[in-house]
């Protein structure tokens, strides 16, 4: 705005130097037209100012509003089970938030999402609605399509950890939270992909218990338990599911998830396990000849310290499965990555090698290992 009047200021100076230096600058012509040049000016200067003023109603609504998003850019080299390797470059995630603080009871929060290799265009990813003010009371509730608290899946390193691959949920839920001195939970409820015997009802349904410490100064920890009625209906199952059963099955397989997350000064100790309680029918999901027990977990270590003034991280984890090539993951995989954050926190630069051991033969694997390098620059804001 200062600027557009500093424009016109000197605009108007120039007008006048140029008029008043020509030959006729005494006439009354002339004095005339510097007047009515004057008042355009000045009308000019007000629409300027007018274009930059905000009602009362839009500034009031900018402060309820916040802005969040993410980039992510990934190279990417391949050596598979069959020796074939390749390389690419992605753009592995877009993300961009929007949330709005309605009422001081009353909040919204909407995801958009864009992801990389896939056909998908850009997609709703979370969008929800809470009712209540944790700040304020302890129990609050969340009302639309979200990830379901089925495993917290922490981690370090750039790619996603097998437990998330395997169990990862995301539904339209109806869910009631609450968190009172270290202690939270859920209880959920949804209408899932994959149905029992042909039935569509709402029976799905679910519940989390946590609790976060701080056992020292230096000491902080964190641990849950996770139950869902049916392990069958998470991303990766459920996509199974549909494929081979037309996304119905005779029984629902409930699973388990207990997580945990350790912190002493610079060293973050994180352990997750996710299992299904019984074993699917051999139709649903195949393992050497039976019915599978799913599972997946992560042991991982990370060191964070500074160097010359840059967070930088170091992770080192095993991860795997048991049961689960049907679903195109490995037996074992060992990781290692380093990550240093650039920019006053808004930009990091990682690297990550993993190296993954298939599935024997006899389990319906290849027994052959894979290598992949993966390095990620991530901007946030």
């Amino acid at each position: 705005m200062i600027q557009k009047n500093r424009l016109l200021q000197i605009l108007t100076a120039l007008v006048l130097v140029c008029t008043l230096t020509s030959p006729c600058w005494a006439s009354e012509q002339t004095h005339t037209q510097i007047k009515k040049l004057q008042k355009r000016i000045e009308k000019l200067e007000q629409k300027v100012k007018g274009k930059g003023r905000e009602s009362p109603l839009a500034q009031k609504w900018m402060k309820r509003l916040t802005l969040s998003g993410l980039l992510e850019v990934e190279g990417i080299y391949k050596s598979d089970y069959q020796d074939r390797e390749n390389s690419q470059l992605e753009l592995a995630t877009v993300e961009l938030g929007v949330d709005a603080d309605i009422h001081e009871y009353v909040s919204t929060h909407v995801l958009f999402l864009y992801e990389e290799p896939t056909d998908e265009d850009i997609e709703v990813d979370e969008a929800f609605i809470t009712l209540g003010n944790p700040s304020h009371f302890p129990v609050y509730m969340t009302a639309g399509r979200q990830y379901i608290p089925f495993g917290f899946y922490k981690t370090a390193m750039i790619s996603d950890p097998m437990t998330l691959q395997q169990a990862e949920t995301q539904e339209t839920v109806a869910q009631v939270h609450f968190e009172k001195s270290g202690v939270y939970g859920s209880v959920y409820t949804f209408n899932g992909d994959v149905d029992e015997s042909g039935d569509n009802h709402i029976d799905n349904f679910g519940a989390n218990l946590g609790y976060r410490t701080e056992l020292r100064r230096d000491i902080k920890a964190d641990f849950s338990l996770g139950y869902l009625n049916n392990i069958g209906d998470t991303d990766a199952l459920g996509g199974h599911l549909a494929d081979n059963s037309n996304g119905t099955i005779q029984d629902y397989v409930p699973g388990l998830a207990a997580s945990s997350s350790i912190k002493f000064r610079d060293f973050t100790l994180i352990g997750e396990y996710i299992t299904g309680l019984q074993e699917f029918e051999k139709e649903e999901i195949e393992f050497e000849g039976d019915g599978a027990r799913v599972s997946a977990w992560n042991a991982e270590l990370d060191y964070c310290v500074d160097i010359q003034g840059r967070e930088t991280t170091w992770a080192v984890a095993y991860q795997g499965t048991a049961e689960a090539n049907s679903l195109e993951l490995p037996r074992d995989r060992y990781m290692a990555s380093a990550s240093v954050v650039l920019f006053d926190n808004n930009v990091s630069l990682s690297l990550e090698y993993a190296y993954d051991e298939d599935y024997e033969q006899s389990e319906g694997g290849s027994g052959e290992e894979a290598h992949i390098v993966t390095t990620q620059v991530a901007a946030g804001f």
